[in-house]
C-alpha cells in the first residue's frame, strides 16, 4: 500500500499565493504583494503584516505566468 504524501503548510501557502497570483495576471490586476492579516495579543485591533519572501515569489511567478495566459487557458496552480 503507497501512502500519499501531504502538502506542507508552506508549500500550501505559496501554492495559493501562485494561484492568486495568475489570476490577478489574467485579469490584468495591478501586481500586489499578498499580505497577511493578524490581531495584537489582545484581539482589538488588527495588524496588516507581508507574507514570507517565498510567498511573495510565488505570487510573483503565478502573476506573470497569469499575464500570459490565453483565453480559456486554466490555472495550473487549482481551480478556484
Amino acid at each position: 500500500m503507497t501512502r500519499i504524501k501531504r502538502e506542507s503548510r508552506a508549500a500550501a501557502l505559496r501554492r495559493l499565493a501562485a494561484k492568486q497570483g495568475w489570476y490577478d495576471g489574467r485579469d490584468g490586476m495591478p501586481f500586489c504583494v499578498p499580505t497577511r492579516t493578524v490581531t495584537d495579543g489582545t484581539a482589538t485591533k488588527t495588524i496588516v503584516k507581508p507574507v514570507s519572501p517565498q510567498e511573495q515569489a510565488a505570487y510573483g511567478r503565478g502573476y506573470w505566468q497569469g499575464t500570459d495566459a490565453q483565453p480559456g487557458e486554466v490555472n495550473p496552480y487549482g481551480q478556484k
